[in-house]
């Protein structure tokens, strides 16, 4: 059991710059966001409803990573992390939502195959991080939630807890990619996040 199942660093990343990210990504080739289930097997799945942009700016990656690092260390897990994937630049509209779902798993089956290059063979997601860029007074609903127990496979024994520190722009949240989590409806304007996984060996 994990002492700490997230760690935050609360309006850190300055608006102007949140605003920066926002233009490069609106700049980026949008498109619907995927479920596994919608892009390894064609089969349709409601459980997302947003827009993604990718992003792979060296310098938003060099402002995250002091920040990864620390929340790594400082949250107690010191996972053996050595790559990041694509950043993923998110638009969650009016109704915008990502149900129950975890980033990854704990075992090998979770792994990237060979056709992902070096950076990623044989790897899992380890640490997902989720940066809000806007300010939330343009939005309502939009909330982060955590779930410990596993309510996705509809277990509702687990506690729930609303990731109130997520509701501030610049905020960095940084939480284990095996935690159960999802963003609940957008009921008015728009949220913009951005997404970033860490990835390295599968835990021993």
């Amino acid at each position: 059991m994990i002492e700490n199942s997230y760690y935050y660093f609360k309006n850190a990343i300055p608006s102007n710059v949140c605003n920066n990210i926002i233009d490069l990504g609106l700049k980026s080739k949008i498109k619907k966001s995927l479920t596994l289930k919608e892009a390894n097997y064609g089969i349709k799945d409601e459980s997302r409803d947003s827009l993604n942009g990718e992003l792979t700016n060296q310098w938003i990656y060099d402002l995250l990573y002091p920040y990864l690092h620390e929340a790594n260390k400082s949250a107690g897990w010191n996972f053996e992390v050595d790559w990041s994937e694509t950043l993923q630049f998110t638009v969650y509209k009016e109704g915008g939502h990502y149900h129950w779902h975890r980033d990854a798993g704990i075992d090998s089956s979770y792994a990237y195959k060979e056709d992902r290059g070096e950076n990623f063979k044989g790897k899992i997601r380890k640490i997902s991080m989720t940066l809000l860029l806007n300010d939330p007074k343009n939005f309502e609903g939009g909330d982060l939630e955590f779930d410990y127990g596993r309510n996705d496979l509809g277990k509702t024994e687990g506690t729930i807890e609303i990731c109130k520190e997520a509701r501030s722009q610049g905020t960095m949240i940084f939480f284990p990619s095996f935690i159960n989590h999802r963003v609940t409806p957008v009921k008015k304007g728009t949220r913009y996040s951005l997404v970033m996984w860490t990835i390295g060996q599968p835990f021993k």
